[in-house]
């Protein structure tokens, strides 16, 4: 809503031990958009899509993050949000639900306050 937020090149000097973080959706990536969003930072960035999986590179682990993916299932909008600790262990299971426009907009405003 306003300006604030940042692209995450935060972590190029970061020296943390480092894991490409990884999501399994369960179905095709390449039907979804999803992001790792760090609410403290105001940063997200977009994963890399591989089959089923989404790979956000090179992530500081052990940082808190929110997965977001939104995409299409069965003709119908749907949307998972979902805590995580950046571990290198693969995230599963993520809950898929019905969504709309307006219905996802307010669930991602939250991001912003």
């Amino acid at each position: 809503r306003s300006l604030g937020w940042i692209n995450c090149d935060r972590f190029y000097r970061d020296n943390a031990p480092r894991a490409d973080y990884i999501v399994n959706l369960g179905d095709t990536a390449a039907n979804y958009y999803s992001l790792l969003v760090f609410e403290q930072l105001k940063s997200m960035i977009p994963g890399m899509i591989s089959g089923n999986l989404v790979i956000f590179p090179n992530i500081p682990l052990g940082l808190k993050a929110k997965v977001i993916s939104v995409g299409i299932r069965d003709g119908k909008p749907v949307a998972a949000m979902e805590n995580v600790t950046v571990s290198r262990k693969q995230l599963e299971g993520l809950k898929f639900e019905e969504t709309s426009v307006p219905a996802f907009k307010e669930q991602v405003a939250v991001l912003d306050r």
